[in-house]
């Protein structure tokens, strides 16, 4: 069991943004130097809550910084934010997430129970729209159903393909 020989730190934005790169370390890492400021939050060993250490968190920090997980976190949050933007949009107005339409149509399988409730019921199409997924011909779902019931009689067992025609252009983008 090995004790830090410094204590844990979170560093804030502020440290980040006014760190100084040393160099690339082994085609994985970035080498940082990070000021310890006085007002940084330092973690005690064995506790989650953050503790303020002005006396300790003097110097600066050796900080590796995983250069791929960094990459892929700027780029989760850049479509995170369009994706949250474009639904915020589509509640004051009617633009909502830009959308890139599909050719040809991509097929999804939903039990019959979801497919028929996206059929019939505008508020889950109004739902699934708002975040940038629409979906075309659901008229052919509400045929299946009939001819399900006149052959088989009523049951929400089962699986029916729907196809999307328009997706969020962030992720189409992927």
């Amino acid at each position: 069991n090995v004790e830090p020989s410094t204590p844990l730190r979170r560093f804030r934005k502020k440290d980040l943004a006014n760190a100084r790169v040393v160099n690339q370390v082994d085609r994985k890492f970035i080498a940082c130097l990070i000021d310890n400021s006085l007002d940084s939050d330092i973690l005690d060993a064995g506790e989650n809550d953050c503790v303020n250490r002005s006396d300790e968190a003097k110097g600066k920090a050796l900080v590796l910084i995983d250069q791929h997980a960094a990459d892929e976190r700027i780029r989760v949050e850049r479509f995170l934010k369009d994706l949250c933007l474009g639904f915020l949009r589509y509640r004051e107005t009617s633009d909502g997430v830009e959308t890139r339409k599909l050719s040809p149509l991509v097929p999804v399988l939903l039990t019959r129970h979801e497919a028929l409730c996206l059929a019939r019921e505008e508020r889950f199409r109004k739902a699934f729209r708002s975040w940038g997924i629409h979906f075309a011909d659901l008229q052919h779902v509400l045929q299946i159903d009939i001819d399900e019931d006149q052959l088989h009689g009523e049951s929400n067992e089962g699986y029916i393909q729907v196809f999307v025609s328009a997706i969020p252009d962030v992720v189409g983008e992927k």
